[in-house]
């Protein structure tokens, strides 16, 4: 595919884009369990991050027993735990390196507290990509994806115009349809199992994404 501008920027999402969050879950529900557990319960459960967090504990507490036993103490338990549990990605890391010595700014914008979402970038490997100014959470800006102005603010924070900044991300609603709305070009990373279409690019891989840019170059 070929983009209407030059790239001057490349911003990203972080949960399930660059680490993999279903990943992640399915290892710290492991550790809990003493037996067997079907990680795709929890997933379904945990609609990736995006269903209601009070549905989401209580469905932890209710399984097992409740890390804490109720659903403020099992909020609390996984947010200290879940970060332990996200490993890095090689191929991810690998871009971001050939994408900082391409001189490229990077930028990140994820819905979430600072604190958790932090703790989630420093365990994948990638804080260092990206300069304070330029990581945004949405429990630290107020503003929260899919709202275009959360992404005006990202681009203004990385010096650019929206239509210079190429954003990534996995979610077609949250992230591609609220980075085109604010007038930046996208690239969905769409991995194994996930449904809905979007308008923009698609990779399966994050290694895909610096031909994308090559080709476009």
């Amino acid at each position: 595919m070929r983009f209407g501008f030059p790239i001057r920027a490349v911003a990203f999402d972080l949960d399930d884009t660059l680490f993999d969050r279903r990943m992640a879950l399915a290892r710290l529900l492991d550790e809990w369990s003493s037996s067997a557990v079907n990680p795709e319960d929890a997933w379904k459960v945990d609609q990736d991050g995006q269903a209601p967090r009070e549905e989401f504990f209580g469905w932890l507490a209710s399984r097992f027993g409740g890390p804490g036993g109720n659903g403020p103490s099992s909020a609390r338990h996984f947010q200290r735990a879940f970060p332990l549990h996200v490993t890095p990605d090689p191929a991810v890391l690998h871009v971001l390196d050939r994408l900082r010595e391409s001189g490229l700014p990077l930028g990140l914008l994820s819905n979430g507290s600072p604190g958790m979402q932090m703790a989630k970038l420093r365990a994948c490997g990638a804080a260092g990509y990206f300069d304070k100014c330029c990581r945004l959470f949405s429990g630290g800006i107020q503003l929260e994806k899919p709202d275009p102005r959360a992404f005006l603010l990202l681009a203004s924070r990385l010096d650019c115009r929206p239509g210079e900044i190429l954003f990534v991300g996995d979610d077609p609603v949250r992230d591609i349809a609220g980075a085109a709305a604010a007038g930046m070009m996208t690239c969905r990373l769409k991995r194994p199992g996930r449904t809905g279409d979007c308008e923009g690019a698609t990779i399966e891989s994050m290694a895909e994404l610096p031909m994308l840019l090559a080709a476009h170059a």
